[in-house]
């Protein structure tokens, strides 16, 4: 019975009761138990301070003897409280206790003091009840009650009430303010439902149109500016459990999508619910709203005030949840604005008239943009200048000789004349030839057979080249007559050589088949750098950044995470380009990797293009082979190839026009200056004359191209000019192949300013 006494003056030693009634009751007794030591007290009753002095030693004294009982009992109180199951409701419910609970809700129990699971008062039911099977209540309109305030003293009575579905967030608003002066009870929180402050009655009338297990208690306002907290016996939170839906939300989060575009798609929203009630939730709405703290807009400028506004993102309907049952809803977030937002989830019906509940998060949008190029870059520039010099159809023998010289079979810096006339042979079977030799009394023994025998060795050599004999008819030679010449021994020499010669002779139907003229190219190769630019737009620093490219089975990668913040990419040159033409006029994938601050990864979307080569043409020459002496061309074939190089470098619009004439050594300088100039202007008109008759919707734009026609004698030997600056003479005029080549035409393609040199 002591043990009970101790107990009850210990919990209830700061009540009202305690200090008016049971504090009185044990006075009383002491009064009784003092009588002996009224003698030593001379005779007077106790003071009051030496009654409450000799109580505190007697329950000092209970504690002593039995401290592990005391223990142990208020360990077993902790224990059966969560256990107490909740009463069949009745018409006033004075003790509804715990129920049966989760492992959450047990956890969460046994974290709490023991003076905090209880009841501070009563809670009545209007005569409009029914029970659900469950024991939950299904009521129209439900209160919570308590006992009035105790201090007679306070007029105005002022309660402050706390609802909520967790009761350790109860239990640690007890701890932090119940019973301390300094307490602002005026900036507590206050909402529709959850808080309640400045209450006069000493009830509530609580909302029940949200289903669930509910704790709740009492703090009531002293004169003295302390928050007390309304008990029931020990019991300082209570609970009750109204039948119902409740949407609970659980998890709210947000999951970034990983590809990098240009569009305002940034994931997925993703919201966790859960009905916690026990009944059925029909027809629910959850309701995102977004406003955005750190705007930057991906296409301009934004009104801060339109910003911060929280808008409405998204709304969603579930017809049916079930009680006790969790569903992901996913809503996809799309918006202009950049930076960080406020999202807010709410779960709610229809109207919003009754919110389940409500929760916030901050995240952060994901980078805009995308890696781009042209979709056809110039990897590869190449500048050449290119000639295309006839092929020689007189071969020239030594005196007294029937030996085919090298310069016509061997290839020194371009192909030889008979080699390049066998190749076409052997590409024509179709086409015959025919072969006529001579020999020249004034340098030769006089033999007939000397001619015949020239023309078999050219023969001979074409068959060692791959041509059918039966391709190749042999004329009987020719012996040229004794001639005197009016030259230098010199140029006598010269004539004499060009005398003993095998004269070629092709069919005008053949011509364009087999005199083409041989092409030379040179060419310089210049590798360009493909510019990749990064235009991305982002809230929070990039870190990261590489650019790789496929093309079969190559591949290459660029690491530009130094300049990402500048939004360029290096420039990439790819060098494999000059030692593997794979990447050229191929298809080639590329895709970009970057990683913000945050070591979030984004991929662009794999995008292709294509290599391509820029050739520039700085000059084409074509060289047209001219008779001894004579300004006409050699074969009329060429007029046609002349036209077909006229529209095809006519492309570029920068390109003109000119005719240039020429001479071997033989004769004076002044005559063959003016046997060049001749030349270029016979070709000059007959060009204009064969465009006109020909092709005449061509003849004004070639005529505005054409640069007047000049001559140059025999100061410009043929040769080539590289672009390295190197010079290949191919005109000398010492060996008569030169010589032939020299007197010549040459039609020439370039740029004004090139051709104003001349």
């Amino acid at each position: 019975m002591l043990k009970k006494l101790a107990l009850s003056l210990l919990y209830y030693q700061n009540s009202i009761f305690f200090e008016r009634y049971f504090l009185f009751l044990i006075r009383w007794g002491f009064t009784w138990i003092a009588i002996p030591f009224k003698i030593i007290d001379k005779g007077r009753w106790m003071s009051v301070q030496t009654q409450n002095t000799l109580l505190g030693i007697f329950l000092l004294v209970l504690f002593v003897i039995e401290p592990n009982g005391m223990a142990q009992n208020a360990h077993s109180d902790d224990l059966n409280l969560s256990r107490i199951h909740m009463q069949q409701p009745t018409m006033h419910l004075n003790h509804p206790l715990l129920p049966d609970q989760s492992a959450n809700e047990r956890q969460n129990s046994s974290k709490l003091p023991v003076s905090y699971a209880v009841q501070p008062g009563n809670s009545d039911l209007d005569s409009k009840r029914s029970v659900a099977p469950n024991g939950a209540l299904a009521v129209k309109n439900f209160f919570l009650k308590w006992g009035k305030s105790s201090n007679k003293k306070q007029r105005k009575k002022n309660y402050y009430l706390v609802i909520d579905l967790d009761s350790t967030k109860i239990a640690r608003f007890i701890q932090k303010h119940a019973g301390k002066r300094d307490t602002n009870w005026q900036n507590l929180p206050q909402n529709k439902f959850w808080c309640q402050k400045f209450l006069q009655a000493d009830s509530f009338l609580v909302p029940v149109n949200i289903g669930g297990h509910f704790y709740w208690t009492v703090f009531e306002y002293k004169n003295d500016r302390k928050l007390r907290c309304i008990r029931k016996k020990t019991l300082q939170i209570a609970n009750y459990t109204l039948s119902g839906a409740n949407l609970e939300i659980k998890a709210f989060a947000f999951e970034y999508s990983p590809l990098l575009t240009r569009d305002d798609y940034h994931g997925e929203l993703k919201v966790e619910v859960k009905n916690s009630g026990n009944q059925p939730a029909e027809n629910a709405w959850l309701t995102l709203r977004d406003s955005v703290l750190t705007p930057f807009k991906i296409d301009e400028a934004m009104n801060s005030r339109e910003s911060n506004a929280m808008k409405i993102l998204a709304r969603k309907q579930i017809p049916l949840i079930k009680a006790g049952e969790t569903r992901l809803v996913t809503f996809p977030w799309r918006t202009s604005f950049i930076g960080k937002h406020k999202i807010e989830i709410q779960a709610s019906d229809r109207s919003e008239q009754v919110v389940y509940s409500q929760q916030s998060q901050i995240f952060l949008t994901i980078p805009k943009g995308t890696v781009t190029t042209d979709e056809n870059p110039v990897a590869l520039k190449i500048i050449q200048v290119s000639i295309e010099i006839p092929i020689i159809t007189e071969i020239s023998f030594d005196a007294n000789s029937c030996v085919v010289r090298p310069e016509y079979l061997h290839k020194e810096f371009f192909a030889p004349s008979l080699l390049v006339l066998a190749n076409r042979l052997k590409q024509h079977p179709e086409a015959i030839i025919l072969l006529r030799g001579y020999s020249d009394v004034n340098s030769d023994i006089w033999n007939a057979k000397l001619a015949d025998n020239r023309a078999l060795a050219i023969r001979d050599s074409l068959v060692n080249l791959g041509v059918k004999p039966e391709q190749i008819n042999i004329q009987r030679g020719h012996i040229l007559p004794r001639i005197d010449y009016q030259t230098t021994s010199e140029e006598s020499q010269w004539i004499l050589e060009e005398r003993r010669h095998v004269q070629i002779v092709i069919k005008p139907a053949d011509q364009p088949k087999l005199l083409n003229p041989i092409q030379y190219i040179d060419f310089e190769v210049t590798p360009l750098p493909v510019r990749f630019e990064s235009p991305i737009k982002t809230s929070i620093p990039l870190k990261k950044g590489f650019l790789q490219l496929n093309c079969h089975k190559l591949k290459d990668e660029i690491d530009f995470s130094d300049q990402i913040s500048s939004q360029k990419i290096p420039l990439w040159t790819p060098i494999k380009v000059l030692a593997d033409t794979g990447w050229l006029e191929n298809e080639i994938s590329y895709f970009s990797t970057i990683t913000d601050s945050l070591g979030r990864i984004f991929k662009t979307k794999n995008q292709v293009i294509h290599l391509k080569k820029l050739i520039l043409n700085k000059e084409h020459r074509m060289v047209l082979p001219l008779k001894f002496a004579q300004s006409h061309l050699r074969f009329e074939s060429y007029w046609a190839r002349i036209f077909d190089q006229i529209t095809n470098l006519f492309a570029d619009p920068e390109k003109k026009l000119c005719f240039t004439g020429h001479a071997c050594a033989i004769g004076s300088e002044v005559s063959n200056y003016q046997l060049s100039q001749k030349r270029a202007e016979r070709f000059h008109a007959g060009l204009l004359e064969f465009i006109r008759k020909k092709h005449p919707e061509y003849y004004g734009l070639i005529k505005e191209r054409m640069i007047p026609a000049r001559g140059f004698g025999e100061s410009r030997p043929l040769m080539i000019s590289r672009l390295n600056g190197e010079q290949i003479l191919i005109g000398d005029n010492f060996h008569a192949l030169g010589r032939r080549l020299n007197r010549r035409i040459e039609v020439i393609f370039s740029q004004e300013e090139k051709l104003s040199n001349f």
